[in-house]
């Protein structure tokens, strides 16, 4: 579940600096449509996490991360596809969607699996993966985009989230 997790926010991570200098650069647009671009992630990913939860306590916490890391690879593969920022906000939308998935479902089977008295343990073991993937992704999607071109960085990102697709199916 933890290396799933460290997989998936490798994944965002990737994101955090190719989308913006996506939008500034290939797409030829400005500060707003950046904002537009990585905000509308947030937006759908914060809205569907209560509906995610509920989906969760009644289909089981991996089929919500299988579908959510496929979610994320599929929409994050047609990023190259965006020749303007109206198509790349529907596929952050469409991200988002794959984060409330995935998100919920990996952090209500952390605190299933982990034992009561050491469920603060687990959280905190978890959130190293979280932010261990976020710190990482950063630097290597903007090495990726840089050296090799945008669509290797979607590439990398998506394959990510499909190694943590593959790893989410092993989750008990």
């Amino acid at each position: 579940l933890g290396v799933a997790a460290l997989a998936y926010f490798f994944a965002d991570g990737v994101l955090l600096p190719t989308v913006p200098l996506y939008v500034e650069g290939p797409l030829g647009a400005g500060d707003i449509a950046v904002g537009f671009a990585v905000g509308s992630f947030s937006a759908t990913a914060l809205l569907l996490r209560p509906w995610a939860g509920r989906i969760a306590d009644r289909s089981g916490r991996r089929p919500l991360m299988i579908i959510g890391a496929a979610t994320f690879a599929v929409s994050v593969a047609g990023y190259g596809l965006a020749d303007a920022v109206p198509v790349l906000v529907v596929l952050r939308l469409l991200t988002g969607v794959g984060e409330a998935f995935f998100f919920v479902g990996a952090v209500t089977a952390m605190s299933d699996l982990a034992p009561p008295e050491r469920r603060g343990e687990a959280i905190s073991l978890f959130s190293l993966s979280l932010y261990v993937g976020i710190a990482l992704g950063p630097p290597v999607g903007e090495a990726v985009a840089g050296r090799f071109g945008f669509p290797a960085a979607w590439l990398l990102s998506s394959g990510a989230a499909v190694t943590a697709l593959l790893l989410a199916r092993r989750v008990g």
